[in-house]
């Protein structure tokens, strides 16, 4: 089994080419969450291997996501969502204890998980697309 557990919030073109290239690198467990089932299927009908996971989830269902995250053992999130959500996720991955990535470009979004990262004992790297 792949040795670090990713997960990849957004399965749209940039999400899943991430989640591609993750899984076929053999060292990672990849999980791709998007609000889509269909981005999801699709995804899956390309990886179908042991190492890919693929979740509805919905970064604005606070309820589902602290679930989520509280039943599944990752060691890192990826935001390939829109700039707007990655606060959110980056609020989840800090109270989770998670490595944190993003791509967006938004300089108040990237001031604010600046912000919320100062102490956290997990790497935060926004702005890294």
């Amino acid at each position: 089994m792949a040795s670090r557990r990713i997960l990849i919030l957004g399965g749209g073109k940039i999400g899943s080419l991430i989640a591609t290239l993750l899984v076929e690198s053999q060292d990672y467990e990849v999980h791709l969450g998007d609000v889509d089932q269909g981005r999801i299927s699709a995804v899956k009908s390309r990886l179908d291997v042991p190492a890919f996971h693929g979740h509805v989830l919905d970064v604005m269902d606070h309820h589902r996501m602290e679930s989520f995250l509280s039943t599944t053992p990752l060691d890192a999130v990826i935001s390939s969502l829109p700039y707007f959500c990655n606060l959110s996720v980056a609020q989840l991955a800090r109270a989770h204890h998670l490595h944190y990535f993003d791509l967006t470009e938004d300089v108040e979004v990237t001031r604010g998980i600046k912000a919320l990262s100062d102490g956290a004992r997990t790497a935060f790297v926004p702005q890294c697309g």
